[in-house]
């Protein structure tokens, strides 16, 4: 039995990595069809087009047991996915920006009134127990 495990190590070694890539795939196609889903008025026809290529893309590649063709096709989609979501955060951050500019023209704090001052006081301590 010993014999056995150690004559297909590498054959196991093989199988869990394609087990393993697989597992990831399908989180990346689920955690991508959500997002799509969910930003699908923020992303441009063209990025969701691509988005959902790769998508198609990655779960032929899962049917398959070519692991080189799986790996492929998961960091395509993981590149997709980046710059979709660089795309979005470029277009938040200019859009924050545009409507901070117009908050930011009064002023932060009145001008006429000053904080309170913190005033130093000698105090002393009182026994209650006498």
């Amino acid at each position: 039995m010993v014999t056995d495990a150690k004559a297909h190590a590498a054959e196991d070694k093989k199988r869990r990595e394609l087990i393993d890539t697989r597992n990831q795939a399908d989180q990346l196609v689920y955690q991508t069809e959500k997002n799509i889903k969910e930003n699908a008025d923020k992303l441009d026809p063209a990025t969701k087009n691509q988005l959902e290529a790769g998508v198609g893309r990655l779960k032929e590649a899962i049917k398959g047991e070519n692991i080189d063709e799986l790996k492929s096709a998961l960091e395509a989609l993981n590149q997709i996915w980046h710059q979709a979501a660089a795309k979005m955060y470029e277009a938040a951050n200019a859009q924050q920006q545009s409507a901070g500019g117009a908050e930011q023209q009064g002023p932060a704090e009145p001008q006429g009134e000053k904080p309170p001052e913190a005033e130093d006081a000698d105090y002393e301590v009182v026994d209650d127990k006498k």
